[in-house]
């Protein structure tokens, strides 16, 4: 299993975060299963989980150690990593 910790380039949270759709194209284009280990990844996967656009096992907040471990990514997160492209170009 691939076992990363992120960094992206481009928009970012106020508190210089980035957003968690910059981490759902990242998944996209990585082999699946994806493990993040670092807790900002963590939280931006959570938030997708949430959202309903990945299947993911993902570490309770207060566990001791934090990880997810990101299975697929549903239609729905197949979908929201083409907002805002061209749909000429796809």
């Amino acid at each position: 299993m691939l076992q990363v910790a992120l960094t992206f380039p481009g928009t970012k949270f106020k508190n210089g975060g980035h957003l968690p759709i910059e981490l759902l194209r990242t998944i996209k284009n990585s082999t699946l299963p994806l493990e993040l280990t670092d807790s900002a990844s963590i939280d931006k996967a959570r938030v997708l989980f949430a959202s309903g656009m990945i299947e993911a096992n993902i570490s309770a907040p207060e566990d001791p150690v934090q990880k997810a471990i990101i299975f697929n990514l549903t239609n729905l997160g197949l979908i929201a990593t083409h907002v805002g492209e061209n749909p000429n170009e796809l």
